[in-house]
């Protein structure tokens, strides 16, 4: 799972890119907000990680499409929610996953990257974009990006590295679970670990 996180997050810090079209280059635009608050000294002190974080995962929520992810990640079961419900599912999902990598973006910012763009797709609404990523310490390995595109813009939904797919990822995981538990428990099972680690973090 880091290497998701990277894929997800550091991406869009350390990239150098072969190609480029309309959903790379969405992306390279967004490298360079991120770029911004890495760089700012005034945010580097230990006091201001919070802050540095929030205005990260800001600035990262406005490329990835959380409800095109939740809807996608509880497949069937979405058709059966009420909209309430799936704000709920997707403000809880959100939560889990921030807390589920947000101790990590100092690590992973303190690495070696590159990031290769190797080839762009259009289809529709759909685009896929290819990268690699390459690093000092462990190799290289192709981080594939899906994208839709809403009102015009270009948002990332499912991120696949590897093979791996994080929409197929927590869609085989959440089905399992409500193949035995209901939706409410999964939610509180959600909110649960999201708490535990961010009890954890504290400490």
């Amino acid at each position: 799972m880091k290497r998701l996180f990277i894929a997800a997050i550091v991406l869009f810090i350390f990239s150098g890119v072969a190609f480029a079209g309309e959903p790379t280059e969405i992306l390279k635009a967004y490298t360079e907000r991120i770029k911004s608050v890495l760089k700012d000294p005034t945010l580097n002190q230990p006091e201001k990680k919070k802050k540095r974080y929030e205005m990260l995962k800001s600035i990262v929520l406005e490329i990835f499409d959380i409800e095109e992810l939740s809807k996608r990640t509880l497949a069937r079961h979405w058709r059966r929610m009420t909209p309430e419900e799936r704000k709920e599912f997707q403000d809880a999902f959100l939560k889990f996953l921030e807390q589920k990598y947000a101790g990590r973006i100092d690590k992973t910012i303190e690495e070696d990257f590159e990031v290769i763009y190797e080839s762009e797709k259009v289809k529709g609404k759909y685009a896929l974009v290819k990268s690699i990523i390459k690093t000092k310490t462990k190799g290289e390995y192709p981080v594939y990006y899906r994208l839709i595109k809403k009102n015009d813009k270009w948002m990332v939904y499912d991120v696949v590295i590897e093979g791996v797919s994080i929409v197929k990822n927590y869609r085989d995981q959440f089905r399992e679970i409500l193949s035995k538990k209901s939706y409410r428990e999964l939610i509180s099972m959600l909110r649960e670990k999201a708490e535990k680690k961010e009890t954890e973090e504290k400490k």
